[in-house]
């Protein structure tokens, strides 16, 4: 009985919490709240021109038009987001904020796609490169469920706070609305605010002048024991190296084959079946990652398809992400993984171009084959700046671009030329030389560099 009543206090402790913290959001919403949800749903570039002449101090309404521009396929977002930076820098020196050591960071990077925590550990080595001053960066993340609650602990243990408590939540939230840092579509640093995409570019780069490493995370001793017993459960023997793959299809969130506006970013599990038989040829074994709604791969001697299974495992993503010897990733979320966890990545069938700045030099990287007027675009031209706003099957139709996936040929190559990288140590720097730095005086305006490589066999076809 006096359990009972200790649950029922909680409970009413809880919600009397939401209660009030809702009542204080209420309180602070201006007038300006008001508008900027109203612009942010009309997605109208002219409208958000009128917000910003009515309140041309507030860094929120430059940061919504830079977001209003890209949606609508305006090059100039990139510029935008530098005229946001300056008036945010003048706004928090104004209101003396800029000496807290506090920022914040939406709870929706956490819970959401799974990719978005990608944001984050760009943010981390942002901080580790100097580029960005260290902060306590707090999550007000109240009852909402984390995307994958094993792999948000590597964020907590030294670098992000999360509050879960209402009533602890109740302290922040005047403050919160000013110290939000835009960690879905941009990256501030000191002296730049680049497009999310680039920003990890500007952070390689800075890394590589201060002759500094990217800051990874590493299993803990707990996770590697425990992922080691499931792998002996899997089949997988002591001391096997295996390959993690994941390919984007419709399925998620609702997206199906007839709706979806992604399949820019969607490819056909059939045409990696190739690359699969060779990894296995040479010893190892490919473990296939996403949920049970994708296409089914079976009887393939050592290709695990963890799709099938009914009940989806967090800390198996975490663990096998995290100790593969390499990983085969299309344009989806699940590379936020293996990259944080310094796994070489074969990046396959990617779109957008953007992509390409947020590969390392441990990674190889092949795009989809671009279209226009029935001519297939050089890699020289798929590689420009108006591209990088091709972003889903409405951009591609608007620019009158066709694209074309990797075939199962080229996959298979590429997957023999990432072995060689990896266990031969076979350098691709020679092959890769003309084309990136082609690339990077293609971008020169935006201060960035190719640093990535493409498969050899992809560049001797298409190149």
């Amino acid at each position: 009985m006096e359990n009972n009543f200790i649950s029922t206090k909680k409970k009413i402790k809880i919600f009397s919490s939401r209660v009030r913290n809702k009542f204080i959001r209420i309180q602070n919403t201006t007038k300006f709240d008001k508008l900027l949800l109203k612009v942010q749903k009309s997605n109208n570039i002219l409208e958000a021109k009128k917000l910003i002449n009515m309140f041309p101090s507030e860094p929120r309404a430059h940061l919504l038009m830079a977001n209003i521009m890209f949606n609508n396929r305006d090059e100039n977002f990139i510029s935008q987001l530098e005229l946001y930076n300056k008036v945010n820098n003048e706004y928090l020196i104004k209101k003396n904020l800029d000496q807290l050591n506090i920022e914040f960071l939406k709870p929706d990077i956490f819970i959401g796609a799974l990719g978005v925590y990608l944001h984050a550990w760009f943010l981390k080595n942002a901080i580790a490169a100097g580029l960005k001053k260290k902060k306590s960066f707090y999550c007000l993340t109240g009852d909402f469920k984390h995307t994958n609650k094993k792999f948000s602990e590597y964020f907590e243990k030294d670098f992000i706070n999360f509050i879960y408590k209402h009533n602890e939540i109740t302290k922040f939230l005047k403050i919160q609305k000013d110290l939000t840092y835009p960690l879905s579509f941009c990256l501030p640093l000191k002296n730049s605010c680049p497009f999310l995409p680039y920003s990890f570019n500007h952070i390689l780069k800075e890394l590589k002048n201060k002759n500094k490493k990217l800051s990874y995370f590493s299993l803990s001793s707990t996770d590697n024991l425990k992922g080691k017993r499931i792998l002996k459960k899997l089949g997988i023997p002591e001391n096997a190296w295996y390959v993690t793959c994941h390919i984007r299809e419709p399925g998620w969130s609702g997206e199906t084959q007839e709706n979806s506006q992604q399949m820019i970013r969607n490819s056909d599990p059939e045409t990696y079946l190739e690359a699969f038989k060779f990894i296995v040829s040479k010893g190892g074994y490919v473990i296939r990652m996403g949920h049970n709604s994708l296409k089914k791969i079976n009887n393939l001697q050592n290709v695990i398809d963890l799709t099938s299974r009914t009940k989806k495992s967090e800390f198996l993503d975490v663990f096998l992400g995290a100790s593969s010897k390499f990983s085969i990733v299309t344009s989806s979320g699940y590379s936020a993984i293996p990259i944080s966890f310094g796994v070489p990545i074969l990046h396959v069938n990617q779109m957008p171009t953007s992509a390409i700045f947020q590969c390392r030099d441990k990674d190889l990287y092949m795009p989809k084959i671009l279209k226009k007027n029935n001519k297939i675009l050089s890699l020289e031209e798929t590689f420009i700046h108006k591209h990088t706003v091709i972003v889903d099957d409405i951009a591609t139709q608007e620019k009158g671009i066709e694209f074309i996936n990797n075939s199962s040929k080229e996959i298979l190559e590429a997957t023999k030329d990432m072995y060689e990288l990896i266990f031969a140590n076979k350098s691709v720097e020679i092959e890769n030389k003309y084309l990136k730095n082609k690339i990077t005086n293609n971008f020169k305006k935006l201060n960035l560099e190719c640093l990535t490589n493409f498969p050899p066999s992809f560049l001797n076809k298409y190149n």
